[in-house]
């Protein structure tokens, strides 16, 4: 019969990159801090439905090889499945654009009912053409059959959806992280016309992984500053907001080196060495944020550090072996959880405030009167604010 090991010109390498790729995505975000934003929870969607539609390929094209008996309905079957989760994909993108783009509900639900129509549609009619025959099917010795490409009007459809969200709400993004999305859709699309031309189908689902690889490296992406191991005190507000919501308790250990606090100063090596292993050695899963450039926090789950008093303890005694060596001068605060502030997201300048009342080289542990106190001063700000604005 002749039957090739796999047809359309097919080779498992783009769906096995993809997956690896995927695999890779998967890892770089359990090692890094990212922001638990509404945004990032569709992306993680986004990177699942691409690894399942990886893998739904592969099977669909290895499955052929092993069918004898001329029945392919397994093989109908597992291709609807395939676009199905890549039809999912393009839906959470535009699901992706209006949530980063903080569409409000006039402008949000048109859009994402005319998506929804045209997915429910384009996988109706993909299972209807598969069933009668005007679609996607093969013959008894295995060979393909061309009929209406269901898989390229929904592609088309879905494109055109996505372009229109880019263009008309443009001024929502940053000009360059839109420039961004429309580089890795033109290389996707290019990709795609150019296989079609060619007979291929093996890059199809690579074509995918472009435009998510911009949202992990335009968005998502929180780097570290490698010389300590710290992020910034955005991704800090995120940590504190997250855990809020869902009643963890948090630790935090401050500290400031007024030294290094002005403007184009660094910590010099030693310094940076000592804090990066600081960082790392005394409390588990603890995140390190740089405030300002004196000024970093260190933070972490208090579940995860039931024994916290003892690891305070610890790594104060540490810090008083490297104060002899250096003697930088320094306020460090020691503190956990209070709900107010937590709500108000407001440690940094709950810490900052603390800072102003401390002598130096001192250690302060937070008290409940330490909130008094900031609230009092946020009141007297505000007081200022106003007269001021009158």
């Amino acid at each position: 019969m002749g039957i090739q090991l796999y047809f359309e010109n097919y080779t498992p390498v783009g769906d096995i990159i993809v997956a690896a790729t995927c695999f890779v995505i998967f890892i770089l975000l359990w090692t890094s801090y990212v922001n638990k934003t509404k945004s990032f929870g569709v992306f993680l969607n986004i990177v699942i439905y691409l690894m399942l539609a990886a893998f739904s390929d592969i099977i669909y094209h290895f499955h052929f090889m092993h069918i004898t008996d001329g029945n392919y309905t397994s093989i109908y079957i597992i291709r609807i499945v395939y676009h199905a989760f890549l039809f999912s994909n393009l839906l959470l993108y535009v699901v992706y654009l209006v949530t980063i783009q903080r569409l409000e509900k006039d402008k949000k639900i048109p859009i994402m009912v005319v998506s929804v129509i045209v997915y429910l549609t384009v996988i109706t009619v993909d299972i209807v053409t598969a069933v009668n025959g005007t679609g996607f099917r093969l013959d008894k010795t295995g060979n393909t059959v061309s009929g209406v490409n269901v898989f390229l009007y929904g592609y088309l459809a879905f494109l055109v959806i996505i372009v229109y969200i880019l263009i008309v709400y443009r001024k929502r993004l940053f000009r360059r992280l839109i420039l961004g999305f429309y580089g890795t859709l033109g290389v996707s699309f290019l990709v795609l016309l150019n296989q079609g031309r060619h007979g291929q189908s093996s890059f199809t689902v690579a074509t995918f992984l472009f435009p998510t690889l911009a949202m992990l490296y335009l968005i998502h992406s929180n780097p570290y500053d490698i010389e300590i191991g710290a992020i910034n005190s955005r991704a800090l507000e995120d940590m504190v907001r997250y855990n809020y919501k869902r009643k963890r308790e948090l630790i935090y250990m401050s500290l400031l080196l007024p030294e290094f606090e002005g403007e184009g100063k660094t910590f010099p090596k030693e310094i940076q060495e000592t804090i990066r292993r600081f960082s790392t050695e005394f409390f588990k899963g603890a995140v390190l944020f740089q405030i300002s450039n004196g000024h970093v926090v260190l933070m972490a789950k208090k579940n995860q550090n039931p024994d916290y008093e003892n690891r305070v303890n610890k790594i104060l005694n540490a810090f008083d072996a490297e104060y002899e060596k250096y003697q930088y001068d320094y306020k460090i605060v020691v503190g956990s959880s209070i709900d107010e502030i937590s709500r108000k997201n407001e440690y940094i300048s709950f810490i900052n405030s603390i800072h102003r009342n401390m002598n130096m080289n001192e250690v302060h542990m937070i008290r409940f009167e330490d909130v008094e106190l900031f609230n009092e001063y946020e009141l007297i700000i505000s007081e200022l604010a106003d007269i001021y604005k009158k």
